[in-house]
C-alpha cells in the first residue's frame, strides 16, 4: 500500500484559541487530533463530540491531548505526537491574538502575560513549523495553516510586533515549503 492510499492525520493545535466553527469542520476529518489546554476548551470539545457522534460508523475517534504549547516541554510533546501519527496531511496552529488581562494568568487557558506570551508564540511557531516540514506528506497535499485572529483595537506595541512577525514569517517560509511540495499559509 502506498502512503498516498492512506488518509493522513490532521492536527488542530491550540484548540483553546480556535472558534467552535473551525473545530466543527475539523471534526469531519477522518483522523482528527486536537491539542491544547483542554481546561479552556470545553465548548470546543462539546461541539466536536456532537459532530463525531453523528459521524459515519467505523470512523476513528477524535483524539484529544492536553498540551501546554506555551512551554518548551509542551512543544516537545507536541512534536513527538506529530511524529508518532504519520502520515500527517495537515496541521492547523491557532495562535492567541492577545494575552489575558495585564499581569494575570488566565485559568481557562493558562496563557502567560503579553511579554512572556510573545516569546512563547515565536518559539512554538518556529519549532512546530520545523517539525511540520519533516512530517508533512507532500503526496497527501501536506499543509500547515496558522490561524491568527484580528488584533483588538487597543493592541499594545508588542502585540502589533508579534502579529507582524507571524505574517512575515509565513511570507518568508512559504517558498521553502513550496519547494518541498508543501503549503504554508496564514488565515485570519
Amino acid at each position: 500500500m502506498k502512503v498516498s492510499d492512506v488518509k493522513g492525520s490532521g492536527f488542530w493545535i491550540g484548540t483553546e484559541s480556535m472558534c467552535v466553527e473551525e473545530l466543527r469542520l475539523a471534526a469531519l476529518h477522518p483522523r482528527p487530533i486536537f491539542c491544547g489546554q483542554l481546561a479552556g476548551s470545553k465548548p470546543q470539545r462539546k461541539a466536536v463530540s456532537e459532530i463525531r457522534e453523528a459521524a459515519v460508523e467505523g470512523q476513528s475517534p477524535a483524539e484529544w491531548h492536553d498540551v501546554p504549547l506555551h512551554t518548551t516541554i509542551g512543544q516537545g510533546l507536541m512534536l513527538d505526537l506529530i511524529r508518532q501519527r504519520n502520515p500527517v496531511e495537515q496541521i492547523t496552529l491557532a495562535l492567541p491574538a492577545s494575552p489575558p488581562a495585564q499581569g494575570a494568568i488566565s485559568t481557562a487557558s493558562a496563557q502567560p502575560p503579553v511579554a512572556t506570551l510573545g516569546g512563547h508564540v515565536v518559539d512554538a511557531l518556529i519549532r512546530l513549523s520545523r517539525g511540520a516540514l519533516v512530517v508533512l506528506d507532500s503526496q497527501l497535499g501536506g499543509c500547515m495553516t496558522i490561524l491568527r485572529p484580528p488584533l483588538p483595537d487597543n493592541a499594545c506595541p508588542l502585540e502589533l510586533a508579534l502579529d507582524a512577525f507571524v505574517e512575515q514569517f509565513v511570507v518568508a517560509e512559504s517558498q521553502q515549503w513550496a519547494s518541498r511540495g508543501l503549503h504554508l499559509s496564514l488565515r485570519r
